[in-house]
């Protein structure tokens, strides 16, 4: 071979070598993929690693906390009450202060240093609000919880204050019944203490009207004690007057005693007034049910409880009065009522003698619009007569607005105390023997609104009543509270909401399972329509001020109604399925 030939055939096989180099490459290549599956796994931990966003949805589901935070800066409503004295500005630290709803929820506490009082968790409602303090007028008043809401001022009345618990009260120049009367109270209305005797059986009082006189301690209830009440020594004991009581009480020394007034004149106008009839024309109204019969007593039963005859008519704590409606009277006219009345309150069972008597009384009222109620605007009534086992005969005067009267009989006792009676017979309206100087009330104030006649039961009309009368009462309570603020308000929207809260609907043929709810309603609107009511005379007379005193027992009235109407309404709607 030559060498040409053979440099040709080394070029061949060089060449080949070349080719072969290059076609084997991509096998390391395949074989470096081998390896690449390393990073594989390397990718299946990413995949792996997704866990690291569900990680990052851990912080996604923390800011749903803070979401709810976000929604809570709105603080729960709550109410922030500041007692303070309302002559010194001092705050009050030593009062209880009492929280409740129309639920019976409640809540109690006493305030800080500062006098401030926190109710908190509350639900956005309406609440009664009661506080007592040692030495100041006990308040009531309907307080609104709301968020982020101001702190209420309270300003207390400091003092020592009482209720009168009898239907009238005298007011003596002096501590005993030797001392002439130189005012009267009626039964509910609240008295300043300002004094007291030495025994603290006779105590000073002040009036809502600024009038002041000595009162028996057992003819009120005092709210507290009597330590803060000074000792004041008793004036000197009138000369002229005999060491006897009042003119009524000197007809109680025997059933033949003197009368106290003269009998009236002309025909007996009453039916059935010796009660030999039983209780015929003699009726209680006992709500809802109407009127009922005046309960009756035999000789035979308790022979000294009759007067004449063989029956007398008979008061006690289930049936404290009794009255009778009489017709065609003469308008302008002066009616005299007159009654005999043996009254009874014992420890015993022996009803022929009173032993350890508690502090009981009766009293007779002339109605001017004919109806039972005993309230000072519409009727006239005598003094309270206090003493026990013997015959009494009392009489009153009042002059006929209209051609109708109403004449009742009345028992005033404690029921929280002993049981007292009060025997009725021979009583007799007719003329009055002398003219008798009408009262305010039937001169100079229009005779108030009346109730209405019942109606056929109407569970939704009933129901609808019952809102509405809860709106009466609430802005009669709102109008009061600004009165005392210093805020202006008029008679006429008094009168307005004391109007419709008379105009109260009233029905009969009441289901058994709606008589407690209905019970409760009419009893919350006459007791706000009773406390209202010296609030309406004012208004009518005019020249009047709205004092603390007559505010508090108004407010506190209003508030008792509200109290009692507004689980009356729950149960309405729970009986109307709503």
């Amino acid at each position: 071979m030559s060498r040409k030939s053979t440099f040709i055939l080394l070029s061949i096989i060089l060449v080949c070598t070349l080719v072969a180099c290059q076609t084997s490459t991509p096998m390391p290549a395949t074989a470096t993929s081998t390896p690449t599956v390393a990073p594989s796994p390397t990718a299946t931990a990413t995949p792996t690693a997704t866990p690291t966003p569900t990680a990052t949805l851990t912080p996604t589901h923390t800011p749903s906390p803070t979401a709810t935070f976000t929604a809570t800066p709105t603080p729960e409503p709550s109410i922030t009450l500041h007692l303070v004295d309302a002559v010194s500005g001092n705050p009050v630290t030593t009062a209880s202060v009492h929280l409740l709803d129309t639920r019976a929820y409640s809540q109690t506490a006493t305030p800080d240093e500062a006098g401030r009082v926190i109710f908190g968790q509350l639900n956005a409602a309406t609440y009664t609000v009661t506080i007592s303090a040692e030495g100041y007028l006990a308040y009531t008043g309907i307080v609104e919880a709301q968020s982020r809401g101001a702190a209420l001022t309270v300003n207390l009345q400091p003092g020592t204050f009482a209720v009168i618990n009898a239907a009238t009260a005298n007011l003596r120049s002096g501590p005993g019944e030797v001392y002439p009367v130189i005012g009267k109270v009626n039964q509910a209305a609240v008295i300043e203490v300002v004094g007291k005797s030495q025994d603290s059986t006779w105590l000073i009082a002040r009036t809502a009207e600024g009038a002041e006189g000595w009162i028996a301690a057992k003819l009120v209830t005092v709210q507290g004690t009597l330590d803060r009440v000074s000792v004041v020594a008793a004036p000197p004991t009138p000369t002229p007057r005999p060491a006897t009581p009042t003119p009524a009480a000197t007809a109680t020394s025997a059933p033949v005693a003197p009368r106290p007034a003269a009998p009236p004149t002309g025909a007996n106008l009453l039916l059935n007034p010796g009660f030999e009839e039983g209780s015929q024309n003699w009726y209680i109204d006992l709500e809802p049910f109407g009127p009922q019969p005046a309960e009756i007593i035999t000789s035979d039963q308790v022979a000294v409880f009759v007067h004449s005859g063989q029956r007398a008519a008979l008061t006690s704590l289930t049936k404290p009065f009794f009255y009778q409606k009489v017709n065609n009277v003469t308008p302008g006219t002066t009616y005299r009522f007159g009654a005999w009345v043996r009254l009874w309150s014992s420890v015993n069972e022996d009803r022929s003698v009173s032993t350890n008597p508690q502090p009981v009384s009766a009293h007779i009222c002339i109605n001017t619009i004919g109806g039972y109620q005993q309230n000072a605007s519409v009727a006239t009534c005598s003094s309270p007569v206090t003493i026990f086992d013997t015959w009494q005969y009392i009489a009153v005067d009042a002059v006929a607005t209209s051609d109708v009267l109403g004449v009742i009989v009345a028992l005033n006792v404690n029921p929280n105390r002993m049981r007292g009676e009060a025997a009725w017979d021979d009583v007799y309206l007719g003329i009055s023997p002398k003219a008798a100087t009408p009262t305010p009330a039937a001169t100079a104030t229009p005779a108030p609104p009346s109730r209405p006649a019942p109606a056929a039961f109407d569970g939704v009309a009933l129901r609808d009543g019952m809102l509405n009368a809860h709106t009466q009462l609430t802005q009669i309570g709102g109008l009061l509270d600004r009165l005392t603020s210093g805020q202006t308000a008029s008679c006429e929207e008094f009168n307005g909401y004391y109007r419709a809260l008379v105009n109260s609907p009233t029905y009969h043929s009441i289901p058994t399972d709606w008589q407690n709810a209905y019970n409760e309603y009419i009893w919350a609107v006459e007791h706000g329509i009773q406390v209202s009511e010296p609030i309406y005379a004012l208004c009518d007379r005019g020249g009047g001020k709205l004092t603390p005193l007559n505010y508090g027992v108004a407010r506190m009235g209003i508030n008792e109604s509200l109290e009692r109407l507004g689980p009356a309404i729950n149960t309405a709607n729970s009986l109307l399925g709503q």
